[in-house]
């Protein structure tokens, strides 16, 4: 089957063998990334956790399942379960 992509979706178009495949983005060591994190707002403070432990890893559950992957009309809300977030953010 061939399916048509509407122009609203951020597809490449064109001849697929002019568009390689691979990451968006190259790989980053540890040296790449900045060390210093950047400025929050007044009221604000960065928190680091540790996702491999139960605990920590079930409050990042929570705070993003009532707060942050919802779309902008409130219709589907993303449920990560908390060992894909441990996979996801454990190298």
């Amino acid at each position: 089957h061939f399916f048509t992509c509407p122009r609203s979706q951020p597809m490449p178009r064109g001849d697929r063998s002019e568009h390689t495949e691979g990451p968006i983005e190259p790989e980053r060591t540890k040296a790449d990334i900045r060390a210093e994190p950047y400025n929050m707002p007044a009221g604000f403070e960065w928190s680091d956790l540790d996702v491999t432990q139960e605990e920590e890893r079930k409050e990042l559950y929570t705070l993003l399942a009532n707060n942050y992957v919802e779309d902008d009309d409130c219709l589907f809300r993303f449920d990560y379960s908390q060992n894909f977030l441990e996979w996801a953010l454990t190298p």
